[in-house]
């Protein structure tokens, strides 16, 4: 441990920080800013409908974020200010998180210049529009996690004794508030509980007694109580019609917005149902294979630039046995978001969480190996075509067209931006119960 410690604080130091390094960081400042005044609104009808479900009249799924949010707020739980509150904290949250693990990551990693362009590539990959554009949805819980996770758990050499008892409560925690979890971030729990053991294989730290055999089956434990958990919760969640419908009634008698009626459709109709009748029907129009098609061209660039860098610190870390399960968990994490098309539409989101959580398995890589990696002395290192794929994947993410990608009938920003300083000041002007049409 003392050489991990001296090998970041030696990489980190400012008197090795290149004289580019400041110049590079305002550029992906601005990538940052340009990509959320993209996408960037106010919470729509969608995201503040699911912050009303709670569990007054028994348990439903997706209930206990409402459930929370109506015993901290009561009554104005249900007031579309509280959504915004709440949905502008999360989404602020998000952004420190996501800044300090981007500079702690580079300051271990001043001179890698293929890591350098896989921040780039995130910034400016259409998936950042998007996470920016979903403000106010329930995915920001299981973001927010997995970077506290990885900042404040996996980097603690007291916490990171706990990671698998960690995990494992955020995984039923995530499966009550969406039963999804379980494909959407609980393959980055078990890629980062797959990097300790290897780490601590190599450095030396493994635990004694019951620790350690938790370690050791740390992935097994947390894929099967995750899967249980969100299969438990999604069969036992699901309610007769008649009884959301009594649900939503009450709630519509409680709120001061109009909710989206099929927002509560959710809580009736099974998983299965949409796997094997509404996504089939669904596909079986060119329009939606056209649509799907247009994210998948816009995103696949950038995710295969990072997914290609990802592999590259794979292969260059001291761990000769086990490169291959590696390489399999950090391509399978990766890619596990896009398998929500087999159950819902919203194809844009999944590329936009695919694209998220192949960074942060970077990050992931860079934090738990920074002295056993690639090694990081001067850009020659770097493969001059994986360097060309991330300025492409730079190029397509900014200059992409964006026709089908918003939600809502939302239409995608573009620079100097005038509109969204109208709408800062119609924000300001208007009534404070003002809220978006969709």
């Amino acid at each position: 441990m003392s050489e991990l410690k001296r090998a970041t604080n030696d990489e980190g130091t400012s008197s090795s920080t290149p004289a580019w390094v400041r110049p590079v960081i305002v550029i992906a400042v601005l990538l940052a800013v340009v990509a959320i005044l993209k996408g960037v609104r106010m919470p729509g009808r969608w995201a503040a409908t699911h912050y009303t479900f709670n569990y007054s009249r028994g348990f439903i799924r997706r209930g206990l974020f409402g459930e929370i949010l109506r015993h901290i707020f009561g009554a104005r739980a249900y007031h579309y200010s509280t959504v915004v509150a709440v949905a502008v904290t999360l989404f602020g949250a998000f952004v420190a998180l996501m800044t300090r693990l981007v500079v702690h990551t580079a300051r271990g990693s001043i001179r890698d210049v293929g890591f350098w362009a896989a921040i780039f590539v995130f910034l400016a990959s259409p998936g950042l529009v998007l996470l920016a554009h979903v403000i106010g949805y329930l995915d920001y819980v299981g973001i927010n996690l997995e970077l506290v996770v990885l900042l404040f758990v996996l980097k603690s050499a007291r916490m990171r004794a706990w990671l698998v008892p960690i995990v494992l409560v955020v995984s039923i925690v995530l499966a009550l508030i969406h039963e999804s979890s379980l494909i959407l971030f609980m393959p980055v729990f078990v890629f980062m509980v797959i990097c300790d053991i290897h780490a601590r294989s190599q450095w030396g730290m493994q635990s004694t007694g019951w620790r350690r055999r938790v370690q050791q089956l740390g992935p097994a434990l947390v894929v099967v109580v995750a899967a249980a958990a969100s299969i438990l919760i999604g069969d036992g969640g699901t309610r007769p019609r008649a009884f959301v419908d009594l649900l939503q009634k009450d709630i519509e008698r409680s709120v001061d917005f109009p909710l989206r009626p099929d927002a509560f459709e959710v809580l009736f109709q099974s998983v299965m149902k949409n796997l094997l009748e509404v996504m089939p029907h669904y596909w079986s129009y060119a329009e939606s294979q056209r649509v799907l098609l247009h994210g998948a061209l816009a995103t696949a660039p950038g995710l295969a630039y990072l997914i290609a860098y990802g592999i590259r610190l794979i292969g260059g870390t001291h761990w000769t046995r086990g490169r291959v399960g590696l390489a399999v968990a950090f391509v399978g994490a990766t890619l596990s978001p896009v398998l929500m098309n087999f159950v819902g539409w919203d194809h844009q989101r999944w590329n936009a969480l695919a694209t998220f959580s192949c960074f942060v398995c970077v990050c992931v890589l860079k934090q738990t190996t920074p002295v056993m990696g690639t090694p990081e002395k001067n850009a020659s290192e770097i493969s001059p075509w994986l360097l060309c794929l991330a300025a492409a994947a730079m190029v397509i993410g900014l200059c992409s067209e964006y026709q089908y990608f918003l939600f809502d009938g939302y239409k995608v920003h573009w620079f100097p931006f005038d509109d969204r300083g109208s709408e800062l000041l119609d924000l300001f002007t208007r009534s404070p119960r003002f809220i978006p049409p969709n």
